[in-house]
């Protein structure tokens, strides 16, 4: 192979990816991304980790950098706006894509093939999550600061400022999620295949200390099966197969292209060893396949925790949008093997490969949960709870929607008192008795009396009562995040029931407390759920 820093000549091809990345920053930004606002995760980030350390866990992820993001950004653009909170994730999307370009090219992959799979990833709507969902920058930002540690690691001669550069960002990708370790990884093996055990240890060890001290200091929070069941091989090579099946559904806008991607990467692999040694053919394409090896270990891992949540899990947009990036390359090199001594064959992996941009593109905001009409519902809802009558009698820590809107209402009071809210217009809720008059505590069901509720019941509340709530026993295990036993809230006025029910769960809080004078709530199941613990005190509230 040639130099590792030189490159065939392949200025056409790198003016169309410039150009396309630049336009694209504005496109995805200013129209395909535009529906999104504030949700889910993001709500801790803007309420709860605004002050205090930047290395405790969020869930199973170290989140010290995105962290920081958020903080910058709301100090320094506040809330008016969601624009600019989703300029650092789509940067790192689209230096991303510039990157795996790189490493195709510093594999010697063709620069029209190259090209055209780093524009299939630049509009790769299936992986928007990790494009516009400003929260997924750690997701992201650790995928291109990976990458760019492998790429600067990737060059002849002795230890250089290149290398602590690389050391630097291979830090950042660690600090912002917890797959990095993986990537860190993949250029530890590259490094040491290329240039030996001492620059392999110099990328990979002061990495895998600070990795493992955090582990050891702070630990990751888990999230494991409801059920207590364990992964065992057959559930996580599921989780892999249906997870690599949904990335090459997602590059190819055909079932039948797909399964020829899936025919092509080993075939062409092949192609590419042939007259080789393997240990060769390893060194000039250890980027790919260190990359595809990566995938498949982050999906088993993945697979590993996640399996009971079901196969949907698995074909997640931010998974799709990893899994895709760590394949391209791969995918780079065979058809390249495929196509080298046929120019005309060239051209058609091109068009073929490039097919896929128009059906990617159109699938940005078609998600099944997080669509346009989604977010708007979050924004009406958001202003209509700072209008609200109540907002101003209430604790400012009562938190009207815990599942939806995990935020406190003295926290939405000062959006409106700046002026940041949504530009709507606030909407009158028959439930807001319900909303604001029965708070969910973030604290433990304290009482003992528990009771197993399987059947909705009644309760005639007063201002100043509590009861507690866990979740109930299981008896039949269900896939799913929401097969949580979780439990509904309603309305009663006189006996009958008003509006919709409102799902709750023992996760925003298993304590509550009632902060109206008088208040008619039933309590009932929701969705699948077998049962709740309703706990009362001593005597419990007639």
């Amino acid at each position: 192979m040639n130099d590792l820093t030189s490159l065939p000549r392949a200025s056409a091809p790198a003016l169309v990816l410039a150009l396309l990345v630049a336009s694209a920053f504005f496109i995805i930004l200013l129209r395909l991304g535009d529906f999104y606002w504030f949700h889910g995760d993001e709500w801790v980030f803007l309420t709860q980790r605004m002050s205090g350390s930047l290395f405790a866990p969020h869930n199973e992820h170290v989140a010290t950098v995105p962290i920081l993001i958020y903080r910058l950004l709301f100090h320094s653009v506040g809330f008016g706006s969601y624009t600019p909170y989703q300029v650092p994730v789509l940067c790192m999307h689209l230096l991303t894509a510039v990157l795996l370009w790189l490493i195709m090219r510093r594999s010697q992959v063709n620069a029209w093939i190259a090209t055209a799979l780093a524009a299939v990833f630049v509009y790769f709507g299936p992986g928007e999550e990790n494009i516009i969902w400003a929260f997924q920058v750690g997701f992201t930002g650790a995928l291109a600061m990976g990458l760019a540690q492998l790429l600067l690691a990737n060059h002849p001669g002795g230890l250089s400022r290149r290398d602590v550069l690389g050391l630097l960002l291979g830090l950042v990708a660690i600090l912002s999620a917890g797959f990095a370790p993986v990537l860190v990884a993949v250029t530890g093996a590259v490094t040491l295949l290329r240039r030996g055990l001492k620059v392999a240890l110099f990328h990979t060890v002061p990495l895998a200390v600070v990795f493992l001290g955090w582990w050891l200091a702070v630990g990751p929070a888990t999230i494991s099966d409801p059920y207590g069941r364990e992964a065992g091989v057959a559930e996580v090579l599921h989780f892999v197969v249906t997870g690599y099946s949904g990335v090459f559904t997602s590059l190819a806008p055909h079932q039948w292209l797909a399964a020829l991607y899936a025919l092509v990467l080993p075939a062409g692999l092949v192609v590419a060893c042939a007259g080789r040694s393997p240990l060769a053919f390893a060194r000039d394409a250890a980027m790919p396949l260190g990359l595809f090896g990566a995938g498949l270990v982050f999906l088993a891992v993945t697979g590993y925790g996640r399996w009971w949540l079901g196969e949907e899990a698995a074909t997640q947009s931010r998974y799709l949008h990893l899994g895709a990036a760590m394949t391209l390359p791969a995918l780079g090199v065979a058809v390249d093997a495929l196509t080298r001594n046929w120019r005309a064959a060239v051209w058609l992996a091109v068009l073929l490969i490039i097919a896929a941009i128009p059906p990617n593109v159109d699938r940005f905001g078609k998600q099944a949960l997080f669509h346009e009409n989604y977010f708007h519902k979050r924004q009406q809802n958001f202003v209509s709870l700072a209008y609200s009558p109540y907002a101003q009698r209430v604790p400012p820590e009562t938190r009207p929607d815990p599942l939806q809107l995990n935020v406190p209402i003295g926290w939405i009071l000062q959006r409106r008192a700046e002026g940041t809210l949504p530009p709507l217009e606030p909407r009158a809720n028959p439930l807001d008795p319900l909303l604001f008059g029965l708070a969910q505590l973030r604290a433990d069901n304290p009482y003992d009396n528990c009771s197993v509720i399987r059947e909705p019941l009644d309760l005639s509340l007063r201002r100043g009562d509590e009861f507690g709530v866990a979740e109930g026993p299981w008896t039949r295990p269900k896939p799913g995040w929401f097969a949580n036993q979780s439990f509904t809230l309603r309305l009663l006025r006189n006996g009958k029931p008003v509006g919709r029910p409102q799902m709750r769960h023992p996760s925003s809080g298993g304590l509550f407390r009632v902060q109206v004078d008088a208040l008619e709530v039933r309590l009932g199941l929701a969705g699948d759920t077998e049962s709740f613990l309703l706990c009362l005190p001593d005597p419990p509230p007639q």
